[in-house]
């Protein structure tokens, strides 16, 4: 059996020149450039998906000129091989290119199955745990990862169907993908498929506790499939801070393993709950733009997952590196909006907030405070910026002054209304709940009796 098929390799390339970039759209997120067993053919396929990502058209021109500007064509074997390509009497039919990426794919697992398996006969291994150890650490994790690359093709509805659908109720079930925090909820109404969300702050104002608090909520209303991209905390910390969640103990006695035998049965309750929640935790921080449209679409296969949370937009690696940070945010950011448009599901995607708001008198966050890129501001359906206030000065007449309250500001809302939701942060289990005003209030953690007679918040 060939470890290679050169003209599956020729025809997808044939395919993308001849018609043009959306043949690209329904291969881009399975087959990479490192799949190629011609290097030519690599780098004429990477430097496609790059004017993909800049949203340039492609032809054989518009390629070759790409190609000298970043120094390349020699390595992508000349303008003549370039133009060969094309020139067979028999075109790529584009229906095919599906079928002919998934020949390239098959042929590179079937190479790199073969140099793990050399490796390991030829370290001359004796003893039978250390040759599972060995499969373990290199063929194993291939496997997986080709299994969270894989794409399926899915039947495409009507025009005419799709307008229906979109006009007329959505889905009880898409209904229920809401934050189920009443005055977030009373702005924004739910996260609608297709949603491209933005969820902004500074450091340690709680983005990330936020985004797990939604999830959770819906969690406890749905069985709906999520899926959680952590690029900063690891999932034994995400777990942590779910299991603090939903028992009420502190997070930091369950990171420190401070639990008496109560909290231990609490525990032990709260892991049932989680693993039967519907819920996919990815910490690997190497993940780039393209493996998450891959794993998406894999987990989406069945059109069953219902949000997809990104941990934080500006730690998602960009193999680009002559490109600065905006371009680079940039085209993460359009190309994390294109996932939740294909894939018809919302999208949150956290961001870090611009270093400048601290500077400020007023540190109410606003849209230009958005870090590296104004892209954020432009794709985004939803932006919602997150405010703590650390003084009773930074405070509004208008909002009241309570110790662990956040204000979150809907800045943009593309299809719905813009205003500021108050919700309460609990510090000790990270979680965020409605705030319903008390007869009590806080000032620098002092508490303070209100007269009957005074307003309620």
């Amino acid at each position: 059996m060939y470890i290679y098929n050169l003209e599956a390799e020729q025809k997808v390339l044939d395919a993308i020149i001849t018609y043009g970039k959306n043949v690209l759209t329904d291969i881009i997120g399975t087959l990479k450039p490192i799949h190629f067993y011609d290097a030519k053919n690599a780098v004429i396929y990477e430097q496609m998906i790059e004017m993909y990502n800049d949203e340039q058209d492609i032809d054989m021109v518009l390629l070759i000129d790409n190609l000298k500007k970043t120094k390349r064509i020699h390595q992508a074997g000349g303008e003549y091989y370039i133009a060969s390509l094309v020139s067979s009497s028999i075109s790529a039919v584009p229906s095919l290119v599906n079928t002919y990426a998934a020949v390239i794919v098959e042929k590179y697992i079937h190479r790199e199955l073969l140099k793990s398996f050399q490796t390991i006969i030829e370290q001359n291994l004796t003893d039978v745990g250390d040759i599972i150890d060995n499969i373990e650490t290199k063929v194993i994790p291939l496997i997986e990862s080709i299994k969270l690359g894989g794409y399926e093709i899915s039947d495409a509805a009507t025009a005419i169907k799709d307008l229906f659908h979109t006009i007329t109720a959505d889905s009880e079930d898409d209904k229920k993908i809401r934050s189920y925090l009443k005055a977030l909820d009373n702005i924004i109404i739910r996260f609608r498929p297709q949603n491209y969300i933005i969820i902004a702050a500074r450091p340690s104002v709680g983005k990330t506790a936020l985004a797990l608090s939604i999830m959770y909520n819906i969690a406890k209303h749905t069985n709906d499939k999520m899926l959680f991209f952590s690029f900063e905390m690891s999932k034994n910390e995400i777990i942590a801070r779910l299991l603090s969640m939903i028992t009420g103990i502190q997070v930091t006695n369950i990171i420190d393993n401070k639990l008496t035998i109560d909290d231990w049965k609490k525990i032990n309750e709260a892991t049932a709950l989680i693993e039967k929640m519907n819920l996919f935790i990815i910490d690997d921080a190497s993940l780039t733009v393209d493996d998450i449209y891959a794993i998406v679409g894999n987990l989406n296969k069945n059109k069953d997952l219902k949000l997809v949370v990104i941990d934080y937009i500006q730690l998602i690696p960009h193999k680009e590196i002559k490109k600065n940070r905006e371009e680079k945010i940039s085209e993460i950011s359009r190309q994390l909006k294109r996932i939740a448009k294909k894939e018809n599901i919302p999208i949150i995607a956290l961001a870090q907030l611009n270093r400048d708001i601290e500077k400020r008198k007023d540190k109410r966050p606003m849209l230009s405070d958005l870090r590296e890129s104004g892209s954020l501001e432009q794709d985004a359906d939803i932006v919602m910026m997150m405010y703590k206030p650390d003084t009773i000065d930074e405070f509004d007449s208008d909002m009241p002054v309570v110790d662990g309250i956040t204000q979150i500001i809907v800045a943009k809302n593309r299809n719905g209304s813009i205003g500021e939701a108050n919700i309460l942060f609990k510090k000790d289990n990270v979680l965020f709940t409605d705030y319903e005003p008390t007869n009590k209030f806080v000032v620098s953690h002092s508490y303070y009796e209100r007269d009957d007679d005074d307003d309620v918040f």
